[in-house]
């Protein structure tokens, strides 16, 4: 959104039809987390304004060398106010659908400016404190157990790591 010209378009995935969603924001919306469409079908996505929008499972697998063989990540249903903790549904080897966490460092062009101070426990743009993944919560429910501030990570650099931790 802007200003100027209103509601600008995420985009989409390369290949498959032009489809894409965005399901959750990340406390500031820095980081959009949804589903798109690519030449494999319906995937999930985040986007950035450094990188735009990619495939959750590309970069996974790409910039993190995360071994997917057989694994489908179809769909990003919330993301953590920081933007780190992305979690969703796909499919394992067998075509069983399963939730899954990942846990993926932002890229390289985020700023801290950009990202402010977020509180994860308490509140933010959604309930539980989640980062928005329930549509049309304004984050007036508080969730969690508050604390302190976590500090505002930064780009990824060339020492980060990334997880993925699928829930049976």
């Amino acid at each position: 959104w802007t200003e100027a010209g209103g509601m600008i378009g995420l985009g989409d995935l390369d290949g498959g039809d032009f489809s894409s969603e965005a399901n959750a924001t990340s406390a500031h919306g820095v980081v959009i987390v949804g589903h798109g469409t690519s030449e494999s079908g319906k995937a999930s996505m985040r986007w950035t304004e450094a990188e735009g929008m990619r495939s959750l499972q590309d970069i996974l697998v790409n910039d993190f060398g995360i071994d997917l063989t057989d694994w489908k990540l179809m769909s990003a249903e919330g993301v953590s106010g920081d933007g780190t903790v992305i979690v969703g549904e796909g499919k394992n080897p067998s075509g069983v659908t399963v939730a899954w966490i990942a846990t993926v460092p932002l890229p390289d062009g985020v700023s801290e400016e950009a990202l402010g101070q977020v509180d994860d426990g308490g509140g933010g743009a959604g309930s539980g404190g989640n980062g928005g993944s329930t549509p049309g919560d304004s984050g007036t429910n508080p969730g969690g157990s508050g604390g302190e501030p976590a500090p505002a990570p930064v780009g990824c650099g060339a020492a980060a790591t990334a997880s993925l931790t699928m829930i049976l």
